[in-house]
């Protein structure tokens, strides 16, 4: 899939410091440039609609930042999200849109935590100004996930390994399909 890239007037993308974008600009020997991420590139989460469309993917951007794209509105968009933190300490992920005239603001998301039954730690909820459905997307390899990185995404609880016992997994219980009676002739594909 490909986006056109915005072509952007401007030497760079200003944001601030709740991480909506904006058009102002700062003077650019004060601004503190993101510092470089090991993991930069790599896909942070994905979001499918329920037909199976791309909803969201974001990769590792630099610093606290990650940058992917987005179906906002009808389209795919460019997005930028800045990992931020509420007044009370609380992270959440401010999501902007990337066009023409630079970074604008397009959502946010937080991690999403259950309080009572299986463990959510690999999901984040997203609200998308325009959208009156949320977006749910899903992080990548939950399970490698470290402590320090679990905290400063705002999940509570690392991600519960999967067993394949159904006994020890009471996430999922599938019901014994019957066989197909082996006396049924065969009929044409559809």
């Amino acid at each position: 899939m490909t986006v056109p890239l915005p072509s952007h007037q401007s030497d760079g993308l200003w944001l601030q410091p709740d991480g909506k974008g904006t058009s102002k600009t700062g003077h650019p020997d004060r601004g503190v440039l993101p510092t470089t991420h090991p993991d930069s590139g790599k896909t942070v989460m994905t979001a499918h609609s329920p037909e199976g469309k791309m909803r969201l993917y974001l990769v590792q951007g630099q610093g606290e930042s990650v940058q992917g794209m987005v179906w906002h509105q009808g389209a795919y968009r460019h997005a930028l999200g800045v990992l931020c933190q509420k007044a009370s300490g609380e992270p959440y992920l401010r999501l902007n849109v990337v066009d023409e005239e630079g970074a604008h603001p397009m959502g946010y998301g937080h991690a999403l935590n259950q309080a009572d039954g299986p463990s959510k730690t690999n999901r984040f909820v997203f609200r998308l100004e325009g959208e009156k459905d949320p977006v749910i997307a899903q992080m990548e390899k939950p399970e490698k996930k470290t402590v320090e990185f679990n905290k400063k995404w705002g999940f509570k609880a690392p991600y519960p390994p999967v067993t394949m016992s159904p006994e020890k997994n009471n996430l999922l219980r599938v019901k014994e399909t019957p066989k197909p009676d082996q006396q049924d002739p065969p009929s044409p594909a559809p």
